[in-house]
């Protein structure tokens, strides 16, 4: 079972508290259709099954360095 990021936000008391201004359904909505994606610990080149992973990969494929990220990485 994949990890469930939006899950995780509304469950854990002191993350929640940053969410306070936005409600349920704003939440949701912005798990679902990110515009933004910043990886602070799990980083898609070095983890597997990292959440939105394939959106990352798809725009490291439009780069010029697409194969020498994927060759180290643990994919």
């Amino acid at each position: 079972m994949e990890f469930d990021l939006y899950s995780h936000v509304r469950l854990d008391n002191n993350v929640q508290r940053l969410w306070l201004k936005y409600n349920e359904s704003k939440l949701k909505e912005a798990f679902e259709h990110p515009a933004i994606l910043h990886y602070t610990a799990l980083k898609p080149f070095h983890h597997k099954k990292v959440s939105f992973d394939n959106f990352w990969w798809n725009f490291a494929n439009k780069t010029g360095y697409y194969k020498s990220i994927y060759k180290y990485s643990l994919k």
